[in-house]
């Protein structure tokens, strides 16, 4: 494991970028090493090794579609009562949810290490190794495609950016549900359509082609009917300061779409009711120039894994989304490795959270933990993405990614009943122009 506990800030190289390990380092991959770049031995009690990402018991097994731990029982339980023999295993945000909801609890369970991605997604991320580069004020990466491209970080940036530009299908279709659930416990649901083209995950790519484009992406409100029919699209370059991201939105009864305003930085997000900022989305997303980034090292924690039990399509979200969080019965926690890195806003900058704190899972570099702390360095919202394995190719997607925020007591949910496209789709990047945002 390399160096831990290394704070280095952002302004220290803003004139220049870093540079990728060496072929010496690059071949630890595999060996020592997972494909990815995460550890592979366990820590010989109750994290194990990683073995392909292949289940190690003989009650479980994957099948389609189906909850392989549906049999399995929690080991224990974690409450506000019992939580103090626990703290070296929780973050500060599961803390402050088990000291806010006396009927909040997180179920542990085994840990099984899980994440496996398709051969040339290796081949890749090891290609990356030793000659992807980071940009000055880390407004992007060079030098890599498809997969992570620092599978040996050496620094906080280094290991954001193995999540902003971890592997994902090239091309996706689906529709999914989000909701924000107010003090109350009230719902206000929204459904949409989504389709995604990820330029930077397309196999056989090659950095030379990837022409500053990271992903293309469009979304269709389907209800409620007050907004059905909204459309926005978005094009997200590889380096966000020489080229920001473009978006346009299409209002029901409009002919033709207009440019959107500044979706980035922490421009509310209209699509969570304003409870989050846009660079939220996805754990974080976006350019990281406002912060200072630190290097915090790698932790053992309690993290969401192994979520089929939310990927079930007859979830009732009447049972899940109770008042004031998600009903922890459904949720399921194990001990793995993160990698902790932090952001403190940068002098002279503006940003709504002054800190932020991500825990990365180390065997499939997303981010599982945020958490955003205020002016007066108070936690005000915690984040979680409860990760799961893909029914379709290799890789460990959100099944679920929830934030709550404590000042207003309400909290908003992303990723509901995802129901993918029936046909296997490919979109090319033509699909994602603005003349044809109107076209379904």
């Amino acid at each position: 494991m390399k160096t831990l506990f290394l704070a280095v800030g952002l302004c220290a190289f803003s004139s220049f970028g870093w540079s990728a390990v060496s072929s010496t380092e690059a071949a630890r991959l595999g060996h020592d090493l997972t494909p990815v770049g995460a550890e592979d031995h366990g820590n010989g009690s109750d994290i194990p090794d990683w073995q392909n990402g292949i289940i190690q018991s003989r009650s479980a097994q994957i099948t389609e579609k189906k909850n392989p731990f549906s049999n399995e029982k929690a080991l224990y339980r974690i409450d506000y009562n019992n939580m103090a023999s626990h703290l070296d295993r929780l973050t500060n945000g599961q803390q402050e949810m088990l000291k806010r909801y006396s009927d909040y609890y997180l179920n542990i369970y085994p840990s099984y290490r899980v994440a496996t991605y398709p051969g040339f997604v290796y081949d890749a991320i090891k290609a990356n190794a030793t000659s992807a580069n980071l940009l000055p004020l880390g407004s992007g990466v060079t030098g890599a495609v498809i997969g992570a491209p620092f599978p040996i970080p050496e620094n906080a940036l280094e290991v954001l950016f193995n999540h902003i530009l971890r592997f994902r299908e090239s091309s996706l279709e689906f529709t999914s549900l989000s909701s924000l659930v107010d003090e109350n416990g009230n719902r206000n649901d929204t459904l949409r359509k989504y389709r995604y083209y990820l330029h930077y995950c397309k196999p056989g790519l090659q950095p030379e082609e990837l022409d500053n484009k990271l992903f293309f992406m469009s979304w269709t409100v389907l209800a409620p009917d007050s907004i059905r029919g909204t459309k926005v699209l978005l094009h997200e370059p590889m380096d966000r300061i020489v080229t920001p991201r473009k978006a346009w939105i299409l209002l029901p009864g409009d002919h033709r779409a207009h440019r959107a305003p500044n979706l980035a930085y922490d421009e509310l997000d209209p699509n969570s009711f304003l409870l989050r900022t846009v660079d939220q989305t996805d754990m974080f997303n976006g350019t990281p120039d406002r912060y200072d980034w630190s290097l915090l090292g790698k932790k053992e924690v309690y993290i969401p894994y192994n979520a089929y039990a939310l990927s079930d399509s007859t979830l009732n979200l009447d049972r899940l989304l109770s008042k004031g969080h998600v009903n922890p019965k459904f949720l399921r926690y194990e001990p793995h490795r993160v990698w902790v890195i932090e952001a403190k806003l940068r002098t002279g900058m503006k940003h709504r959270y002054v800190r932020r704190r991500f825990y990365l899972d180390e065997d499939s570099w997303t981010i599982v933990y945020a958490e955003m702390y205020d002016q007066d360095d108070t936690i005000w919202q915690f984040s979680e993405s409860h990760l799961v394995g893909s029914d379709t190719i290799p890789l460990m997607k959100s099944a679920l990614e929830v934030t709550y925020d404590f000042k207003s007591e309400r909290y908003f949910v992303d990723g509901l009943g995802i129901e993918r496209s029936d046909n296997q789709v490919q979109f090319l990047e033509n699909d994602f122009s603005a003349s044809s945002l109107g076209n379904d």
